[in-house]
């Protein structure tokens, strides 16, 4: 028996091998697009993840902030939380320092050395704290503020009228005086709109009793009897606290100080003793 040989041509041989390449191409570009395919769901999914942590993200910002404001107006008393009210103390003394009766200036002739002197051995006052008690002053002045903040600003204050104390003579004669100037603030003496500071003023004057003027008269006639100091400050709040600034200006003599709270926050020394003489333009009663 004869068997049928077939025989397999080169052309036949590359056409199998054409099939097969063209079968492998078309199952790896099957897999390459359904890698794609699957990845770019994920990234879709990614990009929708993204975007929803983005969102949280900036939600959790946001109510960190109002967190952040709402523990500040709660310990600081910022916001709709007014801090509570503060009451401090304004004072100021006018006071006869120890007179350098040789300096340069101090005393014209005899008699100004004469009284200089003696002035030294009743006066030379030096005051450490504001408490009228001590009555180390000439003239003393004293006003309460009352202050409340809203963080950094101003949200409620009020001030009392000016109260004094005049100083003696030889612990016997008492010095006279009033107040030059009452209290006056900007925007107003007392409010409840919220200011970045408030300004104020006042101002007061004395003078020796009437037997000790002629001795200054035998010096050199004057026609101004009134030493003075004037203090202006201004009241500003910081981290819901309130803070006050006084600053005092008066008469060439004597010396002048102030005070907030027993803290003291300015001082002007005396000028020569001579001072005394020498009277004010604007109002002849006041010594310049």
């Amino acid at each position: 028996m004869c068997r049928k040989t077939t025989l397999v041509t080169k052309g036949d041989i590359s056409g199998a091998v054409a099939m097969i390449t063209y079968q492998v191409v078309i199952s790896i570009a099957y897999v390459v697009l359904s890698f794609i395919r699957t990845t770019f769901k994920k990234l879709n999914q990614l990009e929708v993840l993204m975007k929803s942590i983005a969102a949280v993200r900036k939600f959790a910002l946001a109510t960190s902030r109002k967190l952040d404001r709402i523990l500040l107006a709660l310990v600081l008393g910022a916001g709709s939380c007014m801090a509570a009210e503060v009451t401090k103390t304004i004072a100021a003394k006018s006071f006869i320092q120890k007179i350098d009766i040789a300096g340069p200036g101090q005393c014209a002739g005899p008699l100004a050395t004469l009284l200089a002197s003696f002035t030294n051995c009743n006066f030379s006052e030096n005051p450490q704290t504001a408490s009228p008690s001590s009555k180390d002053f000439r003239l003393y002045s004293q006003v309460s503020a009352t202050v409340s903040c809203d963080g950094e600003r101003v949200a409620k204050w009020s001030f009392t009228p000016v109260e004094t104390k005049f100083g003696t003579e030889l612990n016997v004669f008492n010095a006279t005086g009033s107040v030059k100037e009452p209290v006056s603030t900007v925007p107003t003496k007392s409010g409840m709109s919220s200011q970045a500071k408030v300004t104020y003023a006042y101002a007061i004057k004395g003078r020796p009793p009437e037997a000790a003027e002629p001795a200054f008269q035998a010096v050199k006639p004057r026609t101004c009897q009134y030493i003075w100091h004037r203090v202006e400050g201004e009241i500003s709040c910081k981290a819901g606290n309130p803070v006050i600034t006084a600053k005092v200006s008066g008469s060439g003599f004597p010396s002048h100080r102030a005070w907030v709270d027993d803290k003291r926050t300015d001082n002007l020394e005396q000028g020569s003793f001579m001072k005394l003489w020498e009277c004010s333009a604007s109002d002849p009663t006041l010594i310049r």
